[in-house]
């Protein structure tokens, strides 16, 4: 296995253990879901690689990195943000804390925003590092990913 593979799979697990506290107990299950997922997501990928003829007319792996953006985008709206600034969640931001810090309520007040889209940004990575073994192709796939995510942004 590659070591972005490895990395990015750890920062998909390290994250979800990390903010799993800072939700409210209604999104467990949509954060176990989300982390579910991925690894459906990672199986199929094992399942086109293990495969010689694709029967879908868009390549899978650019069709699995849209699916994986889309799903990024429905874990967004699934924690219960919105378009709306109104709806941003600071009541957990203070978790783990004794006293008021700005900086880390606001790094909190951010990755409880945006976890759906950040644990499918490192779901992302890991499968493109599973599908794109040697550095020089997985250098072109970080590139597309990155493209791919900014410009359907």
């Amino acid at each position: 296995h590659s070591p972005l593979l490895r990395w990015s799979t750890k920062m998909l697990f390290g994250l979800a253990i990390f903010v799993v506290p800072l939700h409210h107990l209604q999104n467990y299950p949509l954060l176990a879901a989300i982390c579910l997922q991925f690894y459906a997501a990672s199986n199929v990928c094992r399942m086109y690689m293990r495969q010689e003829e694709q029967a879908t007319p868009v390549p899978a792996p650019i069709a699995l990195l849209v699916m994986l953006e889309w799903m990024g985008r429905c874990g967004y709206f699934a924690l219960g943000n919105s378009n709306s600034i109104a709806t941003i969640d600071v009541s957990k931001a203070f978790t783990g804390l004794s006293e008021y810090n700005q900086t880390i309520c606001g790094i909190f007040t951010a990755m409880i925003t945006f976890t759906g889209p950040l644990l499918m940004w490192f779901a992302t990575l890991a499968i493109v590092a599973q599908l794109f073994g040697s550095r020089r192709r997985m250098s072109c796939a970080v590139l597309l990913a990155a493209s791919l995510h900014s410009s359907m942004r």
